[in-house]
């Protein structure tokens, strides 16, 4: 029997009557035996379907927290590099007018997206990797950093823009100092970007210093 009369017949012997016969499944196994050897796929049993090949269920909640680092991460040091060019003498030197109002914006904008992150990080549950999960609680340190760094620079420009100078160099002190304990840095680019906060916070506290002495 050559190939394509194997596959007719087979089509057609699996969707009869005859497939009640006891004898039937063995004929029908060797036949696809042989079919397959010659190449031929097999229909399905009438009523049948086909499972669906590589699909998979819900992701976990380890890649989730990888994917959400990542998207985390690179959202986070943009809007520190924003905030780093609103402080005064950054804005200055890049030709800039220099507001209170835009650096609080800035850092306001820092922390709603640290915060939305922390609450979609504190979701996570169920981790299969233990050390994905120990990695996720670590990570929240920095975000929480960056959340709180944020709210002190927001409220510091707040201060400032109502000439409360001394109160503005007090939160200015306390971004500087809730950044310099920061841990888990996911990279380098960031590590960076804190660095510069960092300076350009003390030169903001040493403005405010000078704007009480006036």
């Amino acid at each position: 029997m050559n190939q394509e009369a194997s596959c007719h017949f087979i089509c057609c012997v699996t969707d009869s009557e005859d497939m009640k016969n006891p004898v039937f499944p063995v004929i029908i196994a060797v036949l696809l035996f042989l079919a397959l050897l010659s190449g031929c796929s097999a229909p399905l049993p009438t009523g049948g379907s086909r499972p669906a090949g590589g699909t998979m269920g819900p992701a976990g909640s380890d890649s989730v927290y990888l994917t959400m680092h990542d998207q985390s991460a690179k959202e986070l040091l943009g809007m520190m590099r924003v905030v780093n060019s609103r402080f005064p003498t950054a804005a200055v030197n890049s030709g800039q007018v220099y507001s209170p109002a835009t650096l609080r914006q800035a850092a306001l904008d820092m922390k709603n997206a640290a915060d939305k992150y922390q609450s979609s990080l504190l979701a996570l549950k169920d981790f299969q990797n233990t050390e994905t999960e120990i990695k996720r609680n670590e990570y929240l340190g920095y975000i929480t950093g960056l959340s709180s760094s944020g709210s002190s620079i927001a409220e510091a420009a707040a201060a400032e823009s109502t000439g409360q100078y001394a109160l503005a160099m007090n939160y200015a002190e306390r971004a500087e100092t809730r950044l310099e304990r920061i841990e888990a840095i996911p990279d380098s680019a960031s590590a960076h970007e804190i660095q510069v906060m960092r300076v350009q916070l003390d030169d903001y506290a040493r403005i405010m210093r000078e704007k009480l002495t006036e």
